[in-house]
């Protein structure tokens, strides 16, 4: 659930592209994103700041709504948005979740795939102090009853995108780092198709 949230949440703000000063060119940058592979690894800390799990792995996303989001270690998972499902797969326990990707996604991050709203509807955004070498931005959702995050942080240096941060209503906060950023690659639609194993139990909208 928590893995599935988290690429509901970041994944359509990825973005390798130069950042100006000013919040209003954000949106520019990321509607010029169109597809996009990083290598990620992320770490979950509780209210408390303790860290409870460190993950990594490789990650791909095409507009309109794809995306593949793999899981190398510790453990194997695979998440696939095929455009209109979202599909979850654990070989350890042989068994796929899938949820339709409606309307009850339309107020998150993942929004911004499709390119029909801009950030400032689904958004406040503010430009923080820089801290050391990288730049913040704060955005938070401005539909918040329809949110399960209350704020999400973007860190910049020399103008890529290196740090991801997501805090839900209980302060616990996800941390995704990415490495080898390459925006706009060719990637295959094989990357974004899903078919459960015959061996897996499926669970959801299938």
């Amino acid at each position: 659930m928590m893995r599935r949230m988290i690429c509901i949440y970041l994944l359509a703000l990825v973005s390798a592209a130069a950042l100006a000063d000013t919040t209003a060119e954000i949106e520019g940058y990321f509607a010029e994103l169109d597809t996009l592979k990083a290598e990620f690894s992320q770490t979950v800390y509780d209210e408390q700041g303790r860290r409870l799990e460190q993950s990594s792995g490789t990650l791909y996303m095409q507009r309109p709504l794809r995306l593949r989001w793999v899981y190398h270690a510790p453990h194997e998972q695979l998440i696939v948005a095929d455009g209109r499902r979202l599909w979850l797969y654990d070989p350890g326990l042989e068994q796929v979740t899938v949820q339709f990707l409606d309307q009850t996604l339309e107020t998150t991050p993942l929004a911004l795939l499709s390119g029909e709203q801009p950030l400032a509807e689904l958004f406040t955004i503010q430009r923080l102090e820089g801290r050391g070498r990288l730049q913040w931005y704060q955005l938070r959702p401005r539909h918040t009853e329809a949110s399960e995050v209350s704020t999400l942080r973007l860190a910049f240096a020399n103008g890529d995108l290196e740090v991801l941060e997501i805090e839900d209503g209980f302060r616990r906060r996800t941390r995704l780092a990415l490495a080898n950023v390459q925006p706009n690659p060719e990637l295959a639609s094989e990357l974004f198709r899903f078919d459960p194993p015959a061996q897996a139990d499926v669970v959801g909208d299938y």
